[in-house]
């Protein structure tokens, strides 16, 4: 089956140039860090050309192949993970906090110690309940030995956030040592408490990403970090923050997001540009809150890569759509491909390249999200 993400070859044309989807970047960009700036500068700004939105369509167009080159030379456990490590090292966050499978540590260790940070390393507890994911889920991860890999620029640092995590359980401590925002850290407090769900007695951890949705009246990109959980989670850096924002445009969130961007277009410059197309496309969110134990799931959605809302409920896009989270509903399924969603008021039809249309009944599927990062709304659609 050929990969989702690399869909017939497209071409662009622009007044000026031709450029074909897969062929070199620096065929594009002679000059590839000052014409990136250049182009994240112009991406940025209102109304950018319509040639730089060619360059950022052919760019998205293949995200998981352009990371791969991009991080070829990181271990594929820590690619995801690399813009928040990198600001641990140039100091605009005091640590990070890493979970690997066992079979990964070696490598992913060998390349930490050549980057001169600091690590500690602890195994998660057999009796970690990963009580915010489905029970099936649940089974799978609590059968692997997982290890948590604290980074710091110093050794004493990383000691004291493997203390407050797995000496103290002080998790705000713990929030504030990582360099959250104190909103954030505080609501994901008071917020996280297991619950009982009645119908099957079953306990599970709050959904801190409904929460923040639900709160939220508007969105800044630069507190997405719905991407983390998706297909494409090891491919690179796919946020700019690495907590649960105490809602989609906290503030301090922003803030720590665009230091971050910043750092990244100047580690990173092409995918950066990537990043933020990906992180400012529409997401289609829907909350696991009504849903049996089999099926919960905090992240489930679709990213719609460059779609635009066409009215009446409808999204089309050219390019097919990033599932998030386990991708199962009580509805069915998520399908691949898809480049097509009309929600209705009983139903939610998706749509796939090729015309092949999948339905789901909003009452099974319980209430759908639009979290438009572009135009910085938040809406409830059912």
């Amino acid at each position: 089956m050929p990969d989702k993400f690399n869909p017939p070859r497209r071409t662009f044309l622009s007044n000026s140039s031709k450029v074909v989807a897969g062929a070199s970047l620096a065929a594009v960009w002679p000059g590839k860090l000052q014409a990136t700036q250049w182009l994240l500068a112009e991406a940025a700004a209102t109304g950018p050309s319509h040639a730089v939105m060619e360059i950022v369509s052919m760019l998205a167009a293949r995200p998981a192949e352009l990371g791969a080159k991009v991080f070829a030379d990181v271990p594929l456990p820590l690619r995801s993970s690399m813009l928040q490590i990198q600001s641990v090292l140039v100091g605009n966050k005091p640590g990070c906090r890493l979970s690997l499978w066992v079979q990964e540590l070696q490598g992913a260790i060998e390349y930490l110690k050549g980057l001169n940070c600091a690590i500690v390393i602890a195994q998660v507890p057999p009796s970690q309940s990963y009580a915010q994911t489905s029970l099936p889920r649940r089974q799978l991860l609590k059968a692997m030995p997982r290890l948590r890999v604290y980074v710091a620029k110093s050794l004493r640092d990383a000691k004291r956030l493997e203390k407050l995590e797995n000496e103290r359980a002080d998790y705000r401590a713990l929030g504030l040592a990582l360099g959250y925002p104190s909103c954030c850290v505080d609501a994901a407090v008071n917020h996280d408490q297991n619950s009982v769900n009645e119908k099957g007695r079953v306990a599970r951890q709050a959904n801190l990403n409904a929460i923040a949705v639900s709160v939220s009246s508007a969105a800044d990109f630069r507190c997405n970090q719905f991407l983390v959980e998706s297909e494409l989670h090891n491919a690179a850096p796919l946020s700019a923050i690495a907590h649960y924002p105490c809602k989609l445009d906290c503030p301090e969130t922003v803030a720590l997001g665009k230091a971050a961007l910043e750092l990244s277009a100047r580690k990173w410059p092409i995918w950066t540009v990537t990043l933020c197309e990906l992180l400012r496309a529409p997401i289609v969110y829907w909350s696991d809150e009504s849903w049996p134990a089999d099926y919960w799931d905090e992240y489930c959605g679709l990213a719609l890569i460059e779609a635009r809302n066409i009215g009446g409920g409808e999204w089309n896009s050219p390019l097919p759509a990033i599932r998030l989270g386990a991708e199962q509903t009580p509805a069915g399924p998520l399908p691949q491909s898809v480049v097509s969603v009309k929600i209705g008021k009983k139903q939610v039809l998706l749509r796939n390249a090729t015309g092949e249309a999948s339905s789901y009944t909003v009452q099974e599927l319980g209430p759908t999200w639009v979290l438009n990062w572009r135009d910085g709304k938040v809406e409830k659609v059912t």
